[in-house]
């Protein structure tokens, strides 16, 4: 097994010499990805014939390509056919790939079956050693607190006195709070690869529940969900913890929010992760009629099963119990309120080609709802880098845990912290 498994490996490497001199190298028996920047054309080059491909876009005409057109590849395609099967043979009995997310890995246990990804892509991810178990610190307006029980902090939206729920890790380390997507809470956020790949020892993450979500108050007013009113909550956490500055890392609603964080509290930015979102008006799509149409249902009546179904229904999903009920736990009148501000709020900023803020932006390249807001974002956003999900929609882009991903967005925190 040992034999065939180094076999895979050396084929594969094989091919990535000769397809990309120079990026790659070989560490302790196992093909090591290293990132390398490199001038090209203004449009990238799209890879259609491999599955599960990565490719990063940079605007102003520096381009990261990931893979090569298959009509390149015929002189090495005897090294991808015999890596491939080599690589199969060393994979057997080894866990499902993120994107079939059975939760082996603490994920969130939704299972979606979908094709298998490229060999290549298995040998060059670099995986994320589990998080250890710490001693949290976790920090209120009153002070710290060691132990293993956590507190439950509050921040008070200055605005509106509404209070939003988050959890600090506290330590030396340079801030990062993070935003999840709607229905979800912090318990959600934790377990998304994005957290659990930042290195304790460097950053500080901190975990916020958006208002309408998880422990954080539930107006069931709209006017409550204005854009600038939610912006304010994140605000709100900072100046609890009195943190001047932070990095924002948002996916789906919480990439939403952090378009709003930095059109509005700029000042307060380090750099912006945002994964499946835009900043325009909400485009009218299949999936925002039938989540509208499902959280109607839900409010009149005072169940969130209507919404669960929807999502099950529209992505061919079955969440596993206990995300079913964190989704059933939250409350239909208030997310119906802040789905209906979303949808009327039109687009956040005239002006994303004034912004001055480090911004990386992930999604996913058959995400129909936000797709095309996205790269026309990157274009906009001076210095903004997109990087596309190939084969994945808007909801398997946020179970990726591929490496590229990963380390683009380590990337952007280390060079803005």
């Amino acid at each position: 097994m040992e034999r065939q498994r180094r076999a895979g490996l050396v084929a594969a490497l094989r091919w990535h010499i000769e397809a990309r001199p120079g990026v790659f190298d070989a560490r302790n028996g196992r093909a090591q990805a290293i990132l390398a920047d490199r001038a090209a054309e203004a449009q990238p080059k799209q890879v259609a014939s491999a599955p599960e491909l990565v490719l990063v876009e940079r605007v102003h005409g520096e381009v990261l390509n990931y893979g090569k057109p298959m009509a390149e590849r015929e002189s090495t395609a005897q090294f991808i056919d015999e890596g491939s099967q080599r690589l199969q043979a060393a994979n057997v009995g080894r866990s499902a790939h993120p994107l079939t997310h059975g939760g082996n890995q603490g994920g969130r246990g939704r299972t979606r079956h979908r094709q298998s990804p490229g060999f290549m892509t298995q040998i060059c991810a670099d995986p994320i050693p589990p998080r250890r178990e710490r001693h949290a610190r976790i920090l209120t307006g009153s002070g710290a607190v060691r132990g293993w029980t956590r507190t439950m902090p509050y921040a008070t939206n200055a605005q509106d006195g509404k209070r939003v729920y988050f959890e600090d890790e506290a330590g030396d380390g340079t801030p990062v709070v993070l935003h999840d997507g709607f229905g979800d809470s912090v318990e959600d956020l934790r377990e998304w690869e994005i957290a659990r790949a930042l290195p304790t020892a460097e950053f500080r993450p901190i975990y916020v529940d958006h208002r309408g979500h998880g422990r954080s108050d539930k107006p069931h007013d709209p006017d409550s969900y204005e854009i600038r009113v939610r912006t304010a909550d994140a605000v709100a956490v900072l100046d609890q913890l009195r943190i001047e500055r932070a990095h924002f890392i948002g996916r789906s609603w919480g990439g939403r929010l952090c378009f709003g964080i930095g059109e509005h509290f700029p000042g307060r930015v380090r750099s912006l992760v945002i994964g499946g979102n835009q900043p325009y008006a909400w485009p009218d799509t299949r999936l925002a009629r039938l989540v509208g149409a499902a959280l109607a249902e839900g409010a009149e009546a005072e169940s969130m099963a209507p919404l669960v179904r929807a999502f099950e229904e529209f992505w061919e999903i079955r969440f596993s119990d206990v995300q079913r009920q964190r989704l059933l736990a939250n409350d239909p009148v208030a997310l119906q309120a802040a789905w209906n501000a979303a949808q009327h709020e039109g687009a956040i900023s005239q002006e994303l080609d004034r912004w001055r803020i480090p911004c990386l932006i992930f999604i996913g390249a058959e995400d129909a709802d936000f797709i095309v807001g996205a790269r026309r974002a990157a274009k906009e956003i001076p210095g903004a880098e997109l990087i596309v999900l190939d084969q994945a929609d808007h909801y398997s882009a946020h179970l990726s845990q591929d490496a590229i991903v990963l380390e683009r967005v380590l990337r952007t925190l280390r060079a803005n912290g």
